[in-house]
C-alpha cells in the first residue's frame, strides 16, 4: 500500500516536471519580442488594409471570417474583438496579401503557403523570408487581383484604436 502510494507521487512529479519542461518549450521557441508583448497583428483586407491586434494567436491558428464588421479596438472592445474573432475560427486562412511593416504587396495563395513551409513553423524564419519575399514580389504586385484578402501575419506593433473590416471570403 506504501509502495503504491510512494509510485504515485513519484508518477505525479514526474508528469508536473514533463508538463513545465514542454510550456517552456513553447514559450521558448517565440522570438523575444513577441514573447514579451505576446501582441499578433492580423491583416484584414477590404480595399485598404488594416490591422487587427489581440492577444495570443498560436502560429497554427485558423480563421474564417464571415459577413462585414467594424470594430473599434478600443478599452473593452479589445477583449470582445478577440472573442469574436476566436467565435469564427472554424476554416484554414487563405489569402492574396502579406502585411510587413505597414506596407502590402499581393501576392499568390500557393506562394505563400510555400513561404510558410519553407519557413518550417519557426517564426524567426518566417520573419526573414517575409522581408524577402515583399522585396521579390513588390515589383509584380499590381497584376494580381484582390480577393479572399485575408491573411495572418505576426508583428509587434501597439496601436490604441484601429478600425478593422472584414469581408467574406469568396468560395
Amino acid at each position: 500500500m506504501k509502495s503504491d502510494k510512494k509510485e504515485l507521487i513519484l508518477l505525479g512529479i514526474g508528469l508536473s516536471i514533463t508538463m513545465c519542461l514542454a510550456v517552456r518549450h513553447y514559450f521558448s521557441s517565440i522570438p523575444g519580442n513577441l514573447r514579451n508583448n505576446k501582441d499578433i497583428a492580423i491583416a484584414v483586407i477590404e480595399k485598404k488594409p488594416k490591422l487587427l491586434l489581440y492577444r495570443p494567436l498560436p502560429p497554427s491558428a485558423k480563421l474564417m471570417l464571415p459577413g462585414k464588421m467594424r470594430l473599434d479596438m478600443k478599452g473593452t472592445d479589445y477583449q470582445k474583438a478577440r472573442t469574436i474573432l476566436e467565435g469564427f475560427s472554424c476554416a484554414p486562412v487563405h489569402g492574396t496579401v502579406l502585411y510587413v511593416n505597414n506596407e502590402t504587396a499581393r501576392i499568390n495563395p500557393h506562394d505563400f503557403l510555400n513561404l510558410i513551409n519553407a519557413a518550417k513553423g519557426d517564426l524567426k524564419n518566417f520573419f526573414k523570408l517575409a522581408g524577402i519575399f515583399l522585396m521579390l514580389k513588390k515589383s509584380a504586385a499590381s497584376n494580381i487581383p484582390l480577393h479572399d484578402l485575408i491573411i495572418i501575419f505576426f508583428e509587434t506593433v501597439k496601436i490604441n484604436s484601429l478600425d478593422v473590416f472584414i469581408n467574406e471570403p469568396s468560395r
